[in-house]
């Protein structure tokens, strides 16, 4: 049985979004990866997180190099509180791709399966500052 080319570009349409090769997408737009990465996170964790404010989950504003589990005001899982360290690219990379691995039992249940948007999303959030911008 042969393939419909069709069918074959259906299920490489994410990979051909998260890469910029379709028009539309935000990259293929020559939005620099910042703005891409503003734009997954508006899409993507604005439902339960915001840059300055706690809500469902923590403020993130600063997160790139704060300590686990210290957003002021923010009342985090038994399990996150047990993981020590910082958040750094690499650890974020871990959690935004499976919560579960860096803090079993966590809460978060989110989880974003690209690498390419975890990598925007993680750029976003470093250039935030801790101080606002």
């Amino acid at each position: 049985m042969q393939r419909s080319p069709v069918r074959g570009f259906v299920s490489a349409l994410p990979l051909l979004i998260a890469v910029g090769l379709v028009p539309g997408s935000v990259w293929a737009q020559g939005v620099p990866p910042s703005s891409a990465g503003a734009t997954l996170f508006e899409s993507k964790c604005l439902a339960c997180h915001s840059l300055e404010a706690n809500r469902i989950g923590p403020m993130l504003r600063g997160v790139v190099g704060r300590k686990v589990a210290s957003a002021a005001g923010y009342e985090y899982s038994d399990a996150l509180r047990r993981v020590k360290g910082q958040w750094d690219a690499a650890r974020l990379e871990k959690w935004l791709q499976d919560p579960q691995s860096v803090a079993a039992g966590t809460r978060m249940a989110f989880s974003l399966p690209s690498a390419a948007e975890r990598k925007a999303v993680i750029q976003y959030l470093a250039s935030t500052g801790a101080t606002g911008r």
